[in-house]
Order: structure tokens, then C-alpha cells, then sequence
């Protein structure tokens, strides 16, 4: 799946943990692109990190507009500190991605009593 040239966009994806975490398991493509959304604040210690590290394939910004057209929409351990529903959030993107993988989420679990 992460063929030269693909792009992948890390909804809540903090300071690139994905990506850093990926690589030691996964050989990156030289072109592949990376794009991290989150907080202004952690948007701008990304860069910095991005920056000292000379890394050019991992990208930060901070509005979900630029997801569209990717090629994964990675939602890992972010969906529940989003108010909007990923589903509304996706209908909104002019060219919806081509795959989305959501990961570690927690999930309510309703729990019943018998009397």
C-alpha cells in the first residue's frame, strides 16, 4: 500500500508518533508525503521536530481540508477527542480518500445489569 509516491494524512496525528512509529517496521518510499493534523500548538512543535530531524516527507498543518485526495486518511487514537463525526467530516472533502484506517479507539461498552 505504501507504493512510491503516496500520500497519507494523520488526523489528530500529534507530533508524527505514527510515522515514527511506522518506520521502524516499514520501509518509507523516498517520495512518500505525510501530512500530520492537529492543534495549532502541536502543529508548530511538529514542524519544529520535522525541521531538526531534516525531514522532508512529513508535513504539519492544522485544518482537515487538505485530507482530501489523499490516498489514507489515518485516524489513530484521536476519534474520540473530535466533536465532529468522521463521517460529516469526510462528506465534506471535495475528493474523498481513497482508504481510511481508524486504530486504536476506544469504544462505549453498555453494560447490564441483571436484577
Amino acid at each position: 500500500m505504501l507504493a512510491e509516491g503516496q500520500s497519507i494524512f494523520d488526523l489528530g496525528g500529534h507530533v508524527g508518533i505514527s510515522y515514527d512509529a511506522y518506520q521502524n517496521y516499514i520501509e518509507y518510499p523516498a517520495r512518500l508525503s505525510w501530512t500530520v493534523q492537529d492543534v495549532p500548538s502541536v502543529v508548530a512543535e511538529g514542524r519544529a521536530l520535522a525541521e531538526r530531524n531534516r525531514d522532508d516527507r512529513i508535513k504539519f498543518v492544522e485544518s482537515f481540508e487538505q485530507a482530501s485526495d489523499v490516498d489514507l486518511l489515518l485516524v489513530s487514537g484521536s476519534l474520540q477527542y473530535i466533536d465532529i463525526p468522521l463521517w460529516k467530516m469526510v462528506s465534506g472533502l471535495p475528493v474523498k480518500p481513497k482508504r481510511i484506517l481508524v486504530n486504536m479507539t476506544p469504544l462505549p461498552i453498555r453494560k447490564t445489569l441483571s436484577p
